[in-house]
């Protein structure tokens, strides 16, 4: 099941079915989960636990209002309603790499996705996304697979997984020279201020 962890480390509650939760993002006010237990991506609303379908997709990340979520199926990045009523509208269609997207600036105007690796290009990358239009930007490029990238609120700098042979957690942008973090963690992201500290603030495990 899902655990709810406030920052002092107590686990404030349990939420949704006993599952293997292949990925989970919180909304920005902390008060909604998005995950994927199964072929389908849901939300799950942590005061009453009340779990609504989004689509048959794989993963997923919320948009700052929390009315409408972004996810992956097949063939590109939708954009579609939180209530899982309506039509999706595409952000993006593949055309030669899987974007998986993992981080939606506080502005909405702009996603960080890892970019999976093809025939062309043999690693994962850090790209931007403007989710108005679909232009791309590449943000991380490297011969080393960088994962996971986590937009800071203010959506000046990137933080991510980088792995050169042992999983490293780095923060690229703004004023700041990339910075190491320790070695074997799996997952990191920025604070919101509203909820996880402030904007300066990562989290990892």
């Amino acid at each position: 099941r899902l655990l709810w962890v406030d920052r002092s480390g107590r686990v404030a509650g349990e939420r949704g079915t006993p599952a293997r939760y292949w990925t989970m993002r919180l909304s920005f006010d902390g008060l909604m989960a998005l995950v994927n237990p199964d072929t389908n991506v849901w939300a799950i609303d942590s005061r009453s636990n009340l779990k609504t379908r989004i689509a048959n997709a794989s993963g997923g990340v919320w948009m700052p209002d929390g009315r409408s979520v972004i996810y992956r199926s097949d063939d590109g990045l939708w954009i579609k309603s939180a209530s899982g009523e309506g039509q999706p509208r595409p952000v993006i269609k593949f055309t030669s790499r899987t974007l998986v997207p993992t981080s939606v600036s506080a502005d909405g105007l702009r996603l960080a996705v890892a970019a999976r690796p093809d025939a062309k290009s043999p690693s994962h990358d850090v790209w931007l996304v403007t989710i108005a239009d679909g232009s791309i930007q590449p943000m991380v490029s490297t011969e080393y697979d960088e994962m996971q990238p986590s937009l800071s609120p203010d959506g000046t700098r990137v933080a991510f997984d980088a792995d050169n042979g042992n999983f490293q957690g780095m923060v690229r942008g703004g004023q700041e020279s990339a910075l190491a973090l320790p070695q074997g963690l799996w997952a990191l992201g920025f604070g919101n201020d509203a909820t996880a500290g402030s904007s300066g603030t990562l989290f990892f495990a």
